[in-house]
């Protein structure tokens, strides 16, 4: 085939059953894989699209540090600020510095393994890593729609069993030591109508 010029997209039907589009972006081919020609259309399309809707081009050399820094200011009109707030605090500090030199392309299952047995040696408890996977594997999934992926490889591993919450709850005697340590406090009738009927902060 003669060779393709910048922007211009081609699908193939590939020996073992799957369609491959490829995509030449700045001298550098991106490839796409699917089981069916529509996915592998959707994918391109996709790609094709990037330049126009103010998302960073795509490049074999992006690592998986510059896609998230790319990433997540992305999603923060599409979730709640806390939302978001979280993401980030999961991005910034553990994500990219863990992920950072990986290139985007070459991410492997088992880089997701070592980045969840990484955070928790760190001391980060099952529920912070289990919900730092869940944050990878949204971005992911958004590489994946943006055609820089052909996978998500966030699904092959397990993330940690998120660790149970224990409720502590006040008994009668623990309730009046309550009460009357908190005689003259300027919140004392917030904490009687809490402990009365069992309010909740929400």
């Amino acid at each position: 085939m003669g060779r393709r010029s910048n922007g211009e997209g081609t699908i193939y039907h590939r020996a073992d059953g799957r369609w491959e589009a490829a995509l030449v972006v700045d001298g550098l081919r991106q490839r796409f894989y699917g089981k069916t020609r529509g996915a592998v259309v959707a994918r391109l399309r996709v790609a094709l699209q990037a330049p126009d809707s103010g998302l960073p081009a795509a490049r074999q050399s992006e690592t998986v540090g510059q896609f998230l820094t790319a990433w997540i200011p992305t999603v923060r009109s599409q979730i709640r600020a806390g939302s978001w707030r979280r993401y980030e605090e999961y991005v910034s500090p553990h994500l990219a510095p863990e992920l950072g030199a990986v290139q985007l392309s070459k991410l492997g299952p088992d880089h997701v393994q070592r980045l969840q047995d990484s955070l928790l040696a760190k001391g980060l408890s099952p529920t912070s890593v289990h919900q730092a996977h869940s944050v990878l594997h949204r971005a992911l999934a958004d590489a994946m729609r943006w055609g820089r992926l052909s996978r998500n490889v966030a699904e092959l591993v397990r993330p940690p069993r998120m660790s149970p919450s224990h409720m502590t709850t006040l008994g009668p005697e623990d309730v009046l030591t309550f009460l009357d340590a908190a005689r003259g406090h300027r919140l004392e009738a917030l904490f009687v109508v809490a402990v009365s009927t069992g309010m909740r902060l929400g």
